[in-house]
This record gives structure tokens, C-alpha cells and sequence, in this order.
């Protein structure tokens, strides 16, 4: 296809595709302030940090109104009321149900209980399961060095040239 040995030389190419890679990276740069990023990083830490220790907290809290909660529960049941007047609010015992997930052995005994056939009950079982949609997310996490460390260190015994 190419008759123009200029057109396609491996090395001229290579040195092309290198020195444009070059520019975008000296672009992209440009257009990042690395103390912008740097002090960006440190709030984002910093406010990692926060929400972990306010988490810590929050659970512990939570673990707490848990046994408030199941002692008047108790006492709610055990007296009939349905509703406890405070001063500022009004506590109603609250009773909800909810379904379970569909799993794919479910679909598989319900299609299979009706349609009579369990070839045809597994083709669309996986037809319903295949055809979920997916979600990606893209976030932050931060990790200890030890376990990143622990993870480099594992990788390259195991992967030993």
C-alpha cells in the first residue's frame, strides 16, 4: 500500500507519534497549575479525614439510638400504643415491608413453575439478567501506602521476570 518509503518509516513515525504525545502532555500541563493541585489535594485529604472521623461518630451515635430504639419499640408493642406524644414531636411506631431482591434462581423457578420448561425458563432468565444495565461511577479512594505497598510488593513476587 505505501510506495513512498518516506511515507511510512517505522522510525519516522515513531519519532512523529512521540514528539506529538510530548505536546498534549506539555498542553495538559500547562493548563494544571501543580500548587493548584497540590493545595487541592491537601483539602480534599483533609476533608476525607473529617467525614471519616464525623462517620465514626455518626456509628457510634446510630448504635446508640438502636437501643433506644428497640427498648420503646418493646414498650410500644407490649403497651398497644402506636403513638408516643413529646413535648416537641410525635413518635408513631412505623411498620413497612419490602420485597426482596430478584435473583436469578427466582426468575429461574418462576419462569420454569410456568412455563413448564426449563430450557426455555433459563434462555430468558439469562436474557433478563444480561440485559441489566450497567452504571459506572468514577470517584477518588484513598488508600494507606502500607496496603498499596503491600499490593506492589505481592505483584512483582508473583510476576518475576
Amino acid at each position: 500500500m505505501y510506495n513512498n518509503s518516506e511515507d511510512f518509516d517505522d522510525n519516522n513515525n515513531d519519532d512523529r507519534i512521540n514528539q506529538e504525545s510530548d505536546d498534549k502532555e506539555d498542553n495538559a500541563n500547562e493548563k494544571y497549575d501543580v500548587n493548584e493541585l497540590k493545595e487541592l489535594i491537601v483539602n480534599w485529604l483533609s476533608l476525607d479525614e473529617k467525614i471519616k472521623v464525623l462517620s465514626e461518630e455518626a456509628k457510634d451515635l446510630k448504635l446508640e439510638k438502636n437501643q433506644y430504639e428497640t427498648y420503646i419499640l418493646e414498650f410500644m408493642t407490649n403497651t398497644k400504643k402506636e403513638v408516643i406524644k413529646t413535648k416537641d414531636s410525635v413518635i408513631k411506631k412505623n411498620v413497612y415491608q419490602s420485597k426482596g431482591a430478584l435473583k436469578e434462581e427466582l426468575i429461574m423457578n418462576s419462569l420454569t413453575e410456568i412455563l413448564k420448561d426449563s430450557v426455555q425458563a433459563y434462555e430468558i432468565t439469562q436474557k433478563i439478567i444480561n440485559s441489566r444495565p450497567i452504571t459506572e461511577k468514577v470517584s477518588l479512594k484513598k488508600e494507606k501506602k502500607e496496603k498499596t505497598e503491600k499490593k506492589k510488593n505481592k505483584f512483582n513476587k508473583n510476576n518475576d521476570i
